[in-house]
């Protein structure tokens, strides 16, 4: 079993807190070998969660987790570095995960960092020091 979150992380520290947004709607798609073995969205928690799924650990078999969200297409920028203790995080996805016989993994997460310009809606110059 896999399971994680995916949030806006207004708090920069990859845990999710109680005044941060759930985000519902993404795309969480398990690559085994690169290959789409299975395909969840995210729930109005910003929950997934995918069962059914068989060891890899005594094989070479390669599993990986890429997150997209609601509406993104090819040209999207990614928006967010996952999190994950034991695996390999990247922008959008988990790489290099084990499944152990019997495991439950927890946390494979999506936390996306908030971004973005203030600007002068007038000049259209950013404006510095700007705090929101």
């Amino acid at each position: 079993v896999l399971n994680g979150t995916v949030w806006h992380d207004a708090s920069y520290d990859d845990q999710l807190d109680t005044n941060e947004r759930a985000l519902a709607g993404w795309t969480v798609e398990l690559m085994r070998n690169g290959q789409v073995v299975h395909t969840t969205l995210t729930g109005n928690d910003g929950t997934y969660r995918i069962t059914g799924l068989g060891p890899n650990a005594a094989s070479s078999d390669s599993l990986s987790l890429t997150f997209t969200a609601p509406g993104a297409g090819p040209g999207t920028a990614m928006l967010g570095q996952a999190s994950s203790e034991s695996f390999t995080n990247g922008l959008q996805r988990i790489d290099d995960i084990v499944v152990q016989p019997g495991n439950n993994l927890i946390n494979l997460d999506l936390p996306i960092d908030p971004n973005g310009v203030v600007y002068d809606s007038v000049s259209r110059r950013p404006v510095s020091g700007a705090t929101l």
